[in-house]
This record gives structure tokens, sequence and C-alpha cells, in this order.
């Protein structure tokens, strides 16, 4: 009957390991002593080295796909921790605890594409461009959120007011650590 076809899952099962048992152990083995070093090869250097030893012991080699599998399967943690030490590993990926509080306006300023007082929620500056974000890009965003915005109103025939601005406390983007301006 059709409707018994209908729930059923139709491909291989997630995680399901394809390569034969010896060869999984070889690529494993391989990992921890050659990719697990502070030195840790390229991933192509990584399969030559995999291949290499398939063939001398008589089994198939890999694919890229499947070694890139089996590497992205280890904890960030575990790899950190075999490259670099436990203290590293602590220190690079330790949960954050707390979290950032704003006590005041410009106390704490998000910087995204826009920079946004944490405490007002009003925007403070901002940056139109078609160029990647990058450093200079914030810098700019920022010089637009510590000027007064009215020649700049003017400039785009806008006629609102915009009274926010200053020189912020801290600031904290997703994409970076927060941090604090020399004063």
């Amino acid at each position: 009957m059709a409707t018994t076809l209908l729930f059923a899952c139709l491909g291989v099962a997630r995680d399901t390991r394809r390569l034969p048992a010896a060869v999984d152990g070889l690529i494993e083995q391989v990992i921890d002593s050659v990719h697990l070093k502070r030195e840790r090869p390229r991933l192509p250097a990584l399969l030559r080295q995999v291949r290499h030893d398939c063939r001398a012991g008589g089994l198939s080699p890999p694919s890229m796909k499947a070694l890139r599998a089996r590497v992205s399967a280890r904890r960030l943690r575990e790899r950190v921790r075999a490259r670099e030490g436990g203290a590293v590993a602590r220190d690079r990926l330790a949960t954050a605890i707390g979290h950032l509080q704003a006590e005041g306006p410009l106390g704490l300023v998000q910087v995204d594409h826009a920079l946004i007082d944490a405490h007002t929620r009003s925007v403070l500056g901002l940056l139109l461009a078609l160029d990647p974000p990058s450093s200079n890009s914030v810098a700019l965003a920022l010089t637009h959120a510590v000027l007064p915005k009215e020649a700049w109103l003017e400039a785009w025939a806008l006629t609102l007011a915009w009274p926010m601005r200053g020189l912020p406390g801290r600031s904290t983007s997703t994409t970076c650590r927060t941090s604090t301006p020399a004063r």
C-alpha cells in the first residue's frame, strides 16, 4: 500500500558510517597522530597520508569529503586541547559568565552595521557602504555616532531631529570582543 511509504525515511540515516571499520580506524589514528599536533597539516596533506597508509595496508582510500567529516566530527575543545594544551582550551573556549549591562546612555554601544546605544536603543551612528565590514567602516560609523548630525541630515535633505551623539564608554560586537576605549 502506498500510504506505508509516506513516513519512511529515504536515503542513508544521519551519522551513518559507510567506510569499512579498518579504514575508519586508520583515519582516526592518522588524525590523532598527525592532525592533532601543533604543526597540524592542511587537509590535503592529511589526505595524502591517509591514502598512503590505506594503500600500504591494502585498503581502499577514502575521499576528501569522508576525511573532512571525520575531522569536523571532533569537538573544537578536543582539537584545541590536543594542539595547544588544556589551559589554552579553557581560556579560549570557556563560557562567558554574566552579561553586559549598560549603566546609562552611551555606557554600552553595540556595533554591527550601525552603532546602537544599549540603554536607550537609539541609533547613534551608521555607515551606508557597499564595501564588506571592516575596521575602517566601524571607525567611520563611530565618527558618525560621535559628531553632530545636523549637516549630514541637511545634505540628505532629511527634515528630522537626530540629537543622539557622544563618545561611548564601552562597545561590543557580535564579531569581536568587548573593548574599552582609552581615555
